[in-house]
């Protein structure tokens, strides 16, 4: 628990925010059965206020994930009436072929 380990989880959310949050680094993908002019106007209105801080894409050169922290189990107990299940399947980072074409 973070208030155990003397973590000021509002300042790390903080810190974690300027440190990442910015339009240069985030994509947006949008669906919908509106005209391509009606979807633009909507994701402007919605998404222009994010601000560009011109930070660049992080590249992390070593997964985050070691041999220990995949292929585990965890049995939760809900507390509410939602269920939802999450899996991650840690890949090499694939930027670097975003263009290649192989046959």
């Amino acid at each position: 628990m973070p208030d155990h380990k003397s973590i000021d989880v509002l300042k790390k959310l903080h810190e974690f925010h300027s440190t990442f949050y910015s339009a240069s680094v985030m994509s947006l993908v949008v669906v919908g059965n509106q005209s391509l002019y009606e979807l633009e106007d909507l994701v402007g209105s919605l998404f222009s206020k994010i601000p560009s801080n011109s930070l660049k894409l992080p590249v992390w050169p070593v997964s985050p994930f070691s041999e220990n922290d995949c292929g585990i189990k965890i049995d939760i107990l809900s507390v509410s009436d939602v269920r939802d299940l999450y899996v991650c399947f840690p890949i090499p980072d694939t930027r670097p072929y975003y263009k290649t074409f192989v046959r």
